[in-house]
């Protein structure tokens, strides 16, 4: 009987030791399960990471990209309109050159008509004509033009020297 109470005592026992390393076994299958996902999580955050880190890298080369794109745009707008400067300079030069060009043509060919038609008592090269407007006199024209009344009448015609009259609308020749 010591043996049957021996070999149950004994086989309790052992399965108790059987239960408790059963159940150690299982903890620690649990935790190296939950270690492995937890390794593959950390891996994907990782890979993340190093994708964000990539993206981050391409951003950056976008931007110095572009912002030199932009200071390229920048320089090309300016000498533009450094360009179109000069082209309206070049094209005011031009219009104030033609200007003179055409006084001086207009003024020679009136000179040529005024000789022709004997209108002008002494041959000006060089004047302006003047169109006259209410209030105005020949002394204020000439004092506008800084000549002597003389002058105009001299090279008007059709203005009497004996009583200088003018009336408005009329064309009066400013001798230079």
């Amino acid at each position: 009987m010591k043996k049957c109470i021996c070999i149950t005592i004994l086989s309790v026992v052992l399965a108790g030791c059987v239960t408790t390393s059963g159940r150690r076994r299982n903890a620690d299958l649990r935790k190296y399960n939950e270690i492995e996902i937890l390794k593959r999580k950390v891996s994907q955050l990782e890979n993340s990471l190093a994708e964000v880190s990539a993206g981050r890298e391409r951003l950056y080369d976008e931007m110095g990209s572009l912002r030199s794109s932009v200071k390229k745009d920048n320089d090309s707008t300016k000498n533009h309109l450094a360009a179109l400067d000069r082209l309206v300079k070049t094209a005011e030069n031009a219009r104030v050159r033609d200007r003179e060009q055409i006084v001086a043509a207009l003024t020679e060919k009136m000179l040529i008509l005024m000789k022709k038609d004997g209108s002008a008592a002494q041959v000006y090269e060089r004047g302006r004509i003047h169109i006259v407007e209410a209030g105005q006199t020949l002394s204020v024209i000439a004092r506008a033009y800084a000549v002597t009344v003389k002058a105009i009448v001299a090279a008007n015609k059709d203005i009497s020297t004996k009583n200088s009259i003018i009336k408005v609308g009329q064309k009066v020749f400013i001798p230079e």
